[in-house]
């Protein structure tokens, strides 16, 4: 159950993650959005945050590359 439940919010993430960076483009871009697409855009810079200290390889658990 508890392997089930992390899938499942890896996959909640992941996809509010590229969705926040296609809104993020689309803001850019000077393109009209939607109030909920604003919410989105305001929290993807924690969405970003969360990716680099959690799920990439510059998190500090990382033994991928081993320092010297």
């Amino acid at each position: 159950m508890k392997a089930a439940s992390g899938v499942a919010y890896f996959l909640i993430f992941g996809l509010a993650m590229i969705h926040g960076l296609v809104v993020a483009v689309r803001w850019w871009q000077g393109e009209t959005l939607a109030q909920w697409e604003y919410g989105l855009l305001a929290i993807c810079p924690v969405l970003i945050y969360l990716f680099i200290t959690r799920y990439s390889i510059f998190k500090k658990t990382c033994t991928s590359c081993p320092g010297e």
